[in-house]
């Protein structure tokens, strides 16, 4: 897309003109008088030239004296080689400014990037430094002709995908002394390139991991967690080991559990969190229930073994 910006010029002999970082094309000048006193020119308020602020002298741009009744008048256009252009970090390309004639009195040009962290230009030349986007204009020497180059630019094949998080599966588990269970984590994102990760256990005296394996070894709780290498990301999975849950006699404070019609029947002494749990140890569901009887539906859960625990209680229930 091409702009065309005119000057206002004073009425005075000669003018400076300059052009802000922002797109903002003006100029101020100063009459030379009698004597050769010098013209002076500041920058233009608003976005000052780079590394000068707004009111002091110009440090950077294109600067050069005009005279209004000696001006270049054989530039009829001016354009960039290309309208857009998509840029890995790190990679270059070159932008050519074409005038219309291509021979003109004046070619000189300045250059300009919307986003300098995105990418810069230098004569031409732009270099990607980080994914974003960013316009890169081209101004004729009086700012009257510009044209400008829409980048984008997008992660380099060769730069490395950090990890930004990792999730473990299950959160919380109940195992008998001697069980097993394999806990799952996944590193976040799919696709980051480092996916190592470390395990430890705060007890080993109740449970130990091996990559990822746990094993029950004594009552208690224990939590077990996951870090990744790249970026220290942590995740944990709550293990609590009990006695062998199935033996009768820790059936034995008066609670009822029978499972009949795909639901599951409880008649218990005194209110109580109760627990469902597959045979994996996984928690299923965790009910809060109220003294006296209570129904729990089943229907979701598939065929198979299933333990209820209730305080120091484990009952073992099939659903056919």
């Amino acid at each position: 897309m091409k702009y065309i910006y005119l000057l206002a010029y004073a009425l005075c002999p000669f003018l400076l003109c300059a052009q802000t970082l922002d797109g903002a094309f003006s100029c101020q000048g100063k009459e030379v008088l009698t004597g050769g006193t010098s013209i002076s020119v500041t920058s233009i308020t608003g976005q000052s030239f780079e590394g000068t602020e707004a009111g002091a002298s110009l440090a950077y741009g294109f600067i050069e004296r005009v005279s209004t009744e000696n001006e270049y008048t054989d530039v009829l256009a001016l354009t960039l080689s290309r309208e857009e252009a998509s840029l890995a970090v790190g990679e270059e390309i070159e932008l050519t400014a074409i005038f219309s004639p291509e021979v003109v009195d004046n070619p000189a040009v300045s250059w300009f990037s919307s986003d300098p962290k995105v990418a810069t230009i230098k004569d031409g030349t732009v270099s990607a430094k980080s994914r974003g986007t960013v316009v890169v204009t081209v101004v004729s020497a009086y700012g009257v002709y510009a044209d400008e180059c829409n980048i984008t630019v997008t992660q380099s094949e060769s730069e490395p995908i950090p990890v930004t998080g990792v999730v473990l599966e299950p959160e919380e588990v109940m195992l008998e002394i001697g069980r097993t269970l394999e806990l799952e984590a996944t590193v976040l994102p799919q696709d980051a390139d480092d996916k190592r990760v470390e395990w430890s256990s705060s007890d080993e005296r109740v449970a130990t991991v091996l990559d990822g394996v746990v094993t029950a070894m004594g009552v208690g709780t224990a939590t077990i967690s996951v870090t990744t290498v790249d970026g220290g990301y942590e995740a944990a999975c709550m293990v609590t080991v009990d006695d062998d849950p199935t033996s009768i006699e820790n059936v034995s404070e008066g609670n009822s559990v029978f499972f009949v019609d795909g639901s599951l029947h409880l008649d218990l002494q005194k209110p109580q969190t109760v627990y469902i749990l597959d045979v994996s140890g996984k928690v299923c569901d965790v009910i809060q229930c109220q003294s006296g009887q209570s129904t729990v539906s089943m229907q979701k859960y598939s065929v198979g073994i299933y333990f209820v625990r209730m305080d120091n209680q484990v009952v073992k229930v099939v659903k056919r």
